[in-house]
């Protein structure tokens, strides 16, 4: 158990621990024997053998420590070496056990064993290389399996709007035109104008909700603050006003950092009302960054269901908005919970974010 204020010692060092330094206790010791040996014949395969396995076991274990896996995949590498250990130690023991039973001692009994367990080692690195490699490569596969799943879920939400969302209000734009020449009336138009316009944001949207479920590959550091100003500066927000208090930078997808602001602040201007203000601020865990308002909130039975597929209460709205949020957040390994502001506003909070020194070098959001 660590004392307290001592910060608890990762598994990737525990596993070098157990990998190299067996090795070069081992070939510690296969060297103080080999030099015993009195003949050549003894000396290589009595003493330099072991010791260039034992050797190479700890080498092995500092690049296996040193390489890209994940600590809990080193973790069982590590036990496989000590598994390799104990059981080949087991079958040399037994092996003394009987030349002892029959008699005919032939071997120094500590470095029969000794051999044994360096061979354990030896094979059990080679095994757990193996699995853990397997175990890494099945991992992968199954995310990319999920992702596939994720992404034909959304194409079926997409082939949803192309024939049923798109479908209403082009079939008002169409009725309106056959009025107008019918009547030759122009009032007609506003209301073709809102179908057009509709129809352009179901586009946006979906073409939208089909990338940001992808998950995110090369991330950038970003200022938090540069990218929501950009994100304000893009959306209408007519009479509302936005703070900033947030000084963070970040590891993301600057662009789908910028488009989650975006989705997020015309949620709040078209839910809160022309006046609202918004702040963006840091989290007092300091575990990421929050959005709020002063509008109406939402209520408490309905924060489960916003970010769910074609969810809205306005009229007009298409239910993809925080939908495209909750991917964006997903894609980068992120999490996204609705409370209530302290006004009785709505307020966004997205936590385990990767954050990186204000000094470091940064990334405008491309506009």
């Amino acid at each position: 158990m660590n004392s307290p204020g001592m910060e608890p010692i990762p598994r990737r060092y525990l596993t070098l621990g157990v990998v190299s330094g067996s090795g070069l206790l081992l070939a510690g010791a296969h060297l103080i024997h080999a030099l015993t040996e009195e003949t050549t014949l003894a000396l290589l395969f009595g003493g330099a053998l072991p010791f260039v396995i034992a050797l190479a076991v700890a080498v092995g274990g500092y690049q296996v420590c040193h390489s890209d896996l994940p600590d809990d995949v080193l973790v069982r590498i590590g036990g496989w070496v000590g598994a390799g250990m104990g059981l080949m130690g087991l079958f040399g023991g037994g092996a003394i056990g009987y030349e002892y039973a029959e008699g005919a001692r032939q071997f120094n009994e500590g470095y029969v064993v000794l051999t044994f367990i360096t061979l354990g080692a030896a094979a059990g690195l080679l095994l757990g290389w193996y699995d853990a490699r397997r175990y890494v490569l099945t991992n992968e596969l199954r995310a990319k399996q999920r992702e596939l799943e994720q992404q034909n879920e959304r194409l079926e939400k997409f082939a949803s709007v192309v024939t049923h969302d798109l479908r209403n209000p082009l079939n008002v734009a169409t009725g309106r035109l056959d009025l107008i020449n019918e009547e030759g009336n122009t009032e007609h138009i506003a209301a073709i104008r809102r179908a057009h316009s509709r129809m352009e944001t179901l586009i946006d949207d979906v073409l939208t909700l089909t990338q940001t479920g992808q998950s995110i590959g090369n991330t950038k550091q970003v200022r938090v603050q540069q990218t929501a100003s950009q994100a304000w500066d893009q959306v209408d927000t007519e009479s509302a006003s936005l703070d900033v208090t947030i000084d963070m930078v970040i590891e993301a997808d600057a662009s789908r950092l910028q488009q989650l602001f975006g989705n997020l602040f015309r949620n709040t201007v078209e839910h809160g009302g022309d006046n609202v203000s918004v702040c963006v601020g840091r989290l007092n865990d300091d575990c990421g960054f929050y959005i709020e308002d002063d509008g109406h909130g939402i209520p408490e039975d309905e924060r489960e269901q916003i970010f769910e597929y074609g969810y809205s209460t306005a009229s007009d709205g298409t239910g993809l908005g925080l939908e495209i949020v909750h991917q964006i957040v997903q894609g980068h390994g992120w999490t996204i919970t609705v409370t209530q502001a302290a006004d009785g506003g709505a307020r966004f909070e997205i936590r385990g974010v990767t954050q990186a020194d204000v000094g470091d070098e940064w990334h405008d959001v491309p506009v």
